[in-house]
């Protein structure tokens, strides 16, 4: 009996190792995943910032004559 109540202790330390470094390789990858996801937001944040500047200049919100007029004041009168 007690060599089976010994097989059974070494058997369950083993389940506890291999479950604590499950457990660790999981939280890795959360840390990974979070990450990623923080740089993909940062990127977006960078894309939408870069798309409204863009939009202000081609509507003239800068202040400035923007490319889309200066695009179709150089057009023949017929493509206007």
């Amino acid at each position: 009996m007690s060599f089976t109540a010994g097989c059974n202790e070494r058997q369950q330390q083993s389940v506890n190792e291999n479950a604590r470094q499950v457990g660790q390789e999981v939280g890795e990858a959360a840390k990974d995943v979070q990450h990623g996801a923080s740089k993909a937001a940062d990127s977006l944040r960078e894309s939408s910032r870069e798309a409204a500047q863009g939009f202000r200049e081609g509507v003239g919100g800068s202040g400035t004559e923007n490319k889309a007029d200066e695009h179709r004041e150089n057009r023949p009168v017929d493509e206007r």
